[in-house]
């Protein structure tokens, strides 16, 4: 018969658990990051091409239609997605 300071002794637990995880599980974990790092990138190169003095100079037309292409950057990640 065993007491229980034996049973607590020989059982160990998890100590050598390794969570196993997939391709598809890492990339899930990224995908928005990676999302939102290509989103902003392409926002700060518009904004850096036109050496803009004023946040109020984003709504200038030209300026404006270069900023809405980030909508159509955000639907062919999310379509590739």
């Amino acid at each position: 018969a065993t007491t229980e300071e034996d049973r607590g002794l020989t059982w160990l637990g998890k100590t050598n658990f390794v969570e196993i995880r997939l391709f598809w599980q890492i990339f899930r974990s990224f995908d928005k990051m990676w999302s939102f790092l290509i989103i902003s990138l392409q926002a700060m190169i518009i904004i850096a091409c036109y050496e803009l003095e004023s946040p109020i100079q984003l709504l200038d037309e030209g300026i404006f239609e270069n900023i809405m292409s980030i909508f159509s950057t955000y639907s062919i990640l999310k379509f590739i997605q």
